[in-house]
C-alpha cells in the first residue's frame, strides 16, 4: 500500500529497506514495470527490481578477529534476528575471523548461534544474552538485533556483577549504552550507495529494463 501511494503520487525509483520487503517488491513491480524499484539484502530480482547491499561481511570478519583475541573462555555468542543469507554472511565471516586469531593464540574457539525469529526482540535478546552468558559460558557477544538490548545487558551484568562479557554493536554507535563493555561494530555510509545508484538511473545507466542481473555490492565509504 506504501508502495501504491508512493507510485501515485509521481515516485519513480523506490527503495525497500527490508529484508521482510522482498516479495511485496517483486509483486509491486509487476504492477508498475516503468518504476524502478531497488531492494536491500534481498535475492530476488525483476527486469525493474535490482537487489543492493554493502560489503559488511568484511567489517565482521575484523571484528571477529578482535573478538577472537578478547575472549578467554574461547566460547563467543552471536544473537541472530534470522538466518538469512545477509546474516549468515555475517556470522559465517566473523566466526572465521575469531577461529584465525583464536588458532594463533592457541585458543580452542566455538561460535554459538541463536535465532531470534525478529529483528527487533529486545527482551528476547536480552535473555538469550542471560543464557550464552550464564548457561554456556560465552565471554564475547555480537548481535544482529535492531535494538540496543544486548549492549545494555552487558553493561548491568558487568555494573552487578564485575564480569566483564564484550559485547559488538549493531549497525549503529552504541558506546553510550554500554561505555564498559562495547568494543567495536559495523556501520555503513548508505547515502553513498544511493547516491551512486540515482546518478546512474538519472543517467539510463539503469532503467526498468536493464535491472534483473544488478546486485549492487558496495564498499563501506
Amino acid at each position: 500500500s506504501v508502495i501504491d501511494r508512493l507510485v501515485a503520487q509521481g515516485y519513480n525509483v523506490i527503495f525497500t529497506t527490508s529484508f521482510e520487503f522482498m516479495d511485496g517488491t517483486i509483486e509491486a513491480a509487476k504492477r508498475y514495470p516503468n518504476v524502478l524499484f531497488f531492494h536491500c539484502s534481498g535475492y530476488k530480482r525483476a527486469p525493474n527490481v535490482g537487489t543492493y547491499f554493502a560489503d559488511l561481511y568484511q567489517v565482521y570478519y575484523l571484528n571477529g578477529l578482535i573478538a577472537g583475541a578478547l575472549t578467554k573462555t574461547g566460547k563467543i555468542g552471536y544473537i541472530a534476528a534470522f538466518t538469512i543469507p545477509e546474516v549468515v554472511r555475517h556470522i559465517n565471516t566473523f566466526a572465521i575471523g575469531a577461529k584465525a586469531v583464536g588458532e594463533q593464540l592457541g585458543k580452542n574457539i566455538t561460535v554459538y548461534v541463536v535465532e531470534l525469529g525478529s529483528w527487533v526482540a529486545p527482551d528476547k535478546a536480552k535473555e538469550v544474552a542471560r543464557y550464552l552468558v550464564e548457561e554456556l559460558g560465552v565471554d564475547v557477544l555480537a548481535c544482529t538485533e535492531e535494538t540496543t538490548a544486548t549492549v545494555e545487558w552487558a553493561q548491568h551484568y558487568y555494573e552487578s556483577t564485575g564480569r566483564l562479557v564484550y559485547v559488538f554493536s549493531h549497525y549503529s554507535p552504541m558506546y553510550e549504552y554500554g561505555p564498559d563493555v562495547v568494543v567495536s561494530g559495523q556501520l555503513v555510509r548508505w547515502e553513498v550507495i544511493y547516491a551512486d545508484i540515482l546518478v546512474k538511473t538519472r543517467s539510463g545507466v539503469l532503467n526498468p529494463n536493464n535491472l534483473g542481473n544488478v546486485d549492487y555490492w558496495y564498499l563501506l565509504s
